[in-house]
């Protein structure tokens, strides 16, 4: 009996991945608004999506790589109750002339958010206040490095990622102003994205946002009862910070995206892959193998030899065709044979292949009147 399994097989080679881009030269206005829209765009997909958004593999159905880029990343802190922490968000929230933003900070509050831009020497931060003002979230900005390992099996894509975090990301107000490298500002729009999100994700009818502000800010006020149509998770640090780091992966999406403004955003790295795949292995026992193949040989070879036998003693050879048939039982002396109707007589009448005595017409008939091969070779040669 053989056995049909497969194993697993791993070669390795090199292939071409998509990585976030480090760009230097600064674009245009026009192209940067292309960019944070197409950035928001992901980043809305990443939240309906709950997760990464996946790309199609570059090295097969099954395989796996590692690839490294720069990139953001928060650190979030859930600082506890709004009341207990020495931040004045009046002053945080107030405009270009120092107005502060008309909300009440009471716990008719469901929400709100804070998009924190700080200036040169503070970090870019996200505010999120929630459940009745009992828990303050802080998110601080962070240049960071994506280890990021792709496995595809099936063709299904799973994502393991490590970040490590750097120094914290300055001045949102220049950013904002599209002052600094092409890449810091990706950073910040790369932020404003999930800040956007977010802002969309705890809205309710009664939500706002207010512009041109040094920090934009949503609010939330709830007329629900207890009973709302809006949860929160348990662990909203950990969630946003994922959220962040989803959002910088998926964006290897944009690749194929058709404007050039907007695949520029998308580089492209050659790095090692591990491709696996799954040949047939026959496992068979010998023994059994030679017990049925030597049978079916032992029957194969009594057949030739029975066979050379009788041709060596017909000495001729005859098709398996119907005329060949139909020949091969036309002779008078089996017809009279068989016209004494007795049935005994013509099972024991023994019978030879060859060729009839006196003509050129091979048949089967009665021994003495076919001639054997020798007969028939010395007849010939006289």
């Amino acid at each position: 009996m053989v056995v049909v399994t497969t194993r697993e097989k791993w070669s390795g080679m090199n292939v071409t991945v998509p990585v976030l881009a480090v760009p230097e030269e600064l674009p245009n206005n026009f192209t940067l608004f292309h960019q944070s829209a197409a950035i928001t765009r992901v980043a809305y997909q990443v939240l309906v999506s709950g997760g990464l958004v996946a790309w199609p593999s570059p090295c097969g159905v099954n395989c796996s790589y590692t690839f490294s880029f720069p990139g953001p990343a928060y650190k979030c802190l859930d600082l506890g109750p709004l009341a207990s922490l020495p931040v004045n968000f009046t002053e945080l929230s107030s405009d270009w002339y120092n107005n502060p933003l008309p909300f009440p900070v009471n716990d008719s509050i469901y929400w709100w958010a804070l998009d924190d831009s700080a200036n040169n020497s503070s970090p870019i931060r996200l505010w999120i206040v929630y459940g009745e003002l009992n828990h303050t979230v802080r998110c601080t900005l962070y240049n960071s490095a994506y280890d990021v390992n792709v496995t595809y099996t099936n063709n299904i894509q799973v994502v393991q990622k490590n970040i490590k975090t750097y120094d914290t990301v300055l001045d949102g107000n220049d950013l904002a102003a599209n002052l600094g490298t092409h890449f810091d500002v990706v950073l910040y729009m790369i932020h404003e994205g999930v800040v956007v999100a977010i802002g969309g994700w705890f809205a309710d009818e009664t939500g706002f946002f207010v512009a041109e502000t040094a920090v934009d800010l949503w609010a939330g006020v709830t007329s629900y009862s207890n009973d709302t149509l809006i949860s929160f998770p348990n662990d909203i640090p950990v969630e946003v910070h994922d959220f962040m780091a989803n959002l910088t992966i998926s964006l290897v999406t944009l690749q194929a995206d058709p404007d050039p403004e907007i695949s520029g955003l998308i580089t492209q790295t050659s790095v090692p892959a591990i491709i696996t795949t799954y040949p047939a292995v026959y496992t068979y026992s010998g023994r059994a193998l030679w017990e049925i193949y030597g049978v079916a040989l032992g029957v194969t070879v009594c057949c030739i030899a029975i066979g050379s036998f009788m041709a060596f003693k017909n000495g001729t050879t005859g098709q398996l065709c119907f005329s060949q048939v139909l020949m091969a039982t036309r002779n008078p002396t089996l017809d009279r044979i068989a016209e004494a109707e007795d049935l005994y007589s013509i099972q024991k009448t023994l019978l030879r292949y060859g060729m009839l005595a006196g003509t050129e017409h091979e048949c089967f008939g009665v021994p003495d009147e076919i001639m054997n091969r020798h007969a028939r070779t010395s007849q010939d040669g006289s």
